[in-house]
């Protein structure tokens, strides 16, 4: 869904500024027009060789568009497709590549180009080739090439990047003075000694814990991954988590857990999900995703939990 959307929003505003230019000033576009017509509006004066030929500041200045088409490709499949790898990033912007290359030649030239009256430049009305099909087929065909190194960059400036939730958040500290007393420090220590102890002495596997949230209890069930035994280890836990999106809830934990992520392309309500290795996020509604994570576990019979910061409660 998110990868159809991009897709609309690319091809919207290609049109817009394709389309635009050449219906306001089609003279402009003129090195995009077929050869012969070039050639004939040559003929009548209305350019000179050099608004024919591609010029060194012509060339400069695609060359700075294309960049700053790779930049913006680059932030759009970082933030909203999850793309976290060189591989990611080249797949994502090479499908967006794609279909604009495709709505470009078929629909803006074919379709629109082919029969508009409007780009017809005035001397050479009736000119066959303004419904030469295979001019702007043979132009989709170069353009999959040339989105190759373009879709290459993408993918080395996806590296770079940084994630789009963020695990820098803020943790609280207190004001409170070290306590310097040897026999508190020693009890200290020796019952968090026996906390540790009693958790690795957890050998069994744990494949149900329950949720509360709002005052009500749901059964969850855990996956058989070392991700949710982990996660079921640290339990009892008491969570502030975030709303995001309309249909999540998340906290950005301060350990991290082992991963297993993978994209499962469909969310359903109640599914338990790590982010990365740290972000724990909570769906309260069921659609389509991008995204990739290491699943824990689903909460049975969820409800919506509204679009607000909510307190939800782990334990076994």
């Amino acid at each position: 869904m998110v990868l159809l959307i991009e897709s609309f929003i690319f091809c919207l505003i290609f049109t817009i500024i394709a389309g635009g230019i050449t219906f306001i000033k089609p003279l402009s576009m003129i090195n995009n027009y077929p050869p012969a017509i070039q050639e004939k509006v040559l003929e009548l004066g209305l350019i000179t060789k050099n608004q024919k030929s591609k010029s060194a500041k012509v060339i400069v200045k695609k060359i700075i568009a294309l960049f700053l088409l790779v930049f913006i490709i680059a932030f759009v499949v970082r933030k909203f497709n999850d793309a976290n790898s060189f591989i990611d990033g080249f797949k994502f912007s090479y499908i967006l590549w794609i279909i604009v290359n495709f709505w470009d030649a078929f629909v803006i030239d074919c379709l629109w180009f082919c029969h508009s009256k409007r780009v017809i430049i005035k001397g050479t009305e009736g000119m066959k080739e303004y419904k030469d099909y295979w001019f702007h087929i043979k132009g989709a065909l170069k353009g999959f090439l040339y989105g190759i190194p373009a879709c290459l960059l993408v993918g080395l400036l996806v590296m770079i990047l940084p994630n789009n939730k963020s695990n820098d958040k803020p943790k609280k500290t207190t004001g409170n003075k070290i306590d310097t007393n040897t026999i508190i420090l020693e009890k200290e220590l020796s019952e968090q000694n026996d906390y540790i102890e009693s958790e690795y002495d957890k050998m069994k596997t744990i494949t149900n814990i329950y949720v509360t949230i709002n005052g009500k209890t749901y059964d969850a069930k855990l996956e058989e991954n070392e991700t949710a035994q982990s996660f079921a280890n640290m339990l009892p836990k008491e969570f502030q988590m975030n709303e995001l999106n309309g249909n999540e809830k998340y906290v950005n934990l301060d350990n991290t857990f082992p991963t297993n992520s993978y994209y499962p392309k469909y969310i359903e309500a109640g599914d338990i999900m790590l982010y990365g290795s740290n972000c724990l996020v909570v769906f309260y509604k069921s659609f389509d995703t991008t995204f990739s994570y290491t699943k824990i576990g689903h909460i049975e019979n969820l409800p919506d939990l509204g679009n607000k910061n909510i307190t939800i409660k782990f334990e076994e």
